[in-house]
């Protein structure tokens, strides 16, 4: 992944010097570039996720049996109990950030909370965990920082409303040209990055975990459903979403194509850029339901 982000800076560093005559000076600039960016990303891998969404600090003394179900499952599972987190806003659904030096930790959004009863909240502690468990939470947050840092940026609602306020805004997709501009040029480094850290495997496998440390599919399977259901039918760009973000949540929470409201072509094939990144629900669901031979696993000690 670092490598891909290097040479993605020294790619467009090279294409800038060509603009200005320097093509080598330019795609060492860009180089150097990726390489520091790579740095930061890898140490706010915990913390841009965390900040972006607002997300609050959950204190164990106020909801001491969420923090003793998640140290149950932990303990299960054989990890470090992770930090909980609530998300305020937002449809129910939950992530996970993890560093390898850091504690890990679980954001819960509070409609998932409102949404779910007890023993599906459970499982879906249980999924998180498990993708902590199975080393796929540290690279996809690695990954969702590289690629979505500029989606930040570029969707703030500062830059937009100073954006706006300069150039026509396109009636059909709520878009200015610039903002067009710079989501085409960034999406296919985003997706490269994000494809190269997200394994779909890991994913299924956390799912197997979670049904184990539970005990049961069918919890799982429920929570998942609720789940998808509540995910909002707009563009990304109109959410509270990061699109970058997805691959660390329960369930994707962009919505597919064929559910949002517009059908403006740049909107439909910016969606579906991102909706690919992970699994369907109903994929998920009849891997669980129906017990598809698993791969080799992480142990669950008794």
């Amino acid at each position: 992944m670092w490598a891909t982000t290097v040479l993605s800076s020294a790619f467009v560093g090279l294409l800038l010097g060509l603009i200005v005559f320097a093509p080598f000076v330019c795609a060492v600039i860009g180089a150097a570039f990726g390489l520091a960016y790579w740095v930061f990303a890898c140490w706010a891998a915990d913390r841009f996720p965390l900040d972006a969404y607002d997300a609050q600090m959950v204190d164990a003394s106020t909801s001491p049996n969420l923090y003793k179900a998640v140290a149950k499952l932990a303990k299960d599972a054989g990890i470090e109990t992770p930090l909980l987190y609530s998300l305020p806003y937002g449809p129910a659904n939950a992530f996970v950030v993890a560093r390898t030096d850091r504690s890990s930790a679980i954001v819960l959004s509070n409609a998932l909370m409102r949404t779910l009863d007890h023993d599906e909240v459970r499982s879906i502690l249980a999924l998180m965990v498990a993708r902590i468990a199975e080393s796929d939470a540290a690279a996809c947050s690695i990954a969702s920082t590289l690629a979505g840092i500029p989606f930040y940026c570029i969707c703030h609602p500062s830059f937009r409303g100073l954006v706006r306020d300069k150039l026509k805004v396109d009636p059909s997709s709520g878009l200015t040209w610039l903002e067009k501009m710079l989501i085409s040029m960034y999406t296919p480094m985003a997706l490269v990055t994000l494809r190269i850290a997200f394994d779909a495997t890991l994913l299924k496998k956390a799912d197997a975990m979670a049904v184990r440390l539970v005990g049961a599919s069918s919890t799982l399977a429920s929570a998942l459903t609720k789940i998808d259901r509540e995910k909002p039918n707009e563009w990304w760009g109109n959410t509270a979403f990061n699109p970058a973000t997805g691959i660390l949540f329960a369930v994707c929470p962009i919505v597919d194509t064929d559910a949002m409201p517009s059908a403006d072509p740049y909107l439909v094939n910016s969606q579906r850029a991102f909706t690919t990144s992970m699994p369907s629900v109903e994929e998920r669901l009849a891997i669980l339901m129906l017990g598809e031979p698993e791969a080799p696993r992480t142990p669950v000690p008794a």
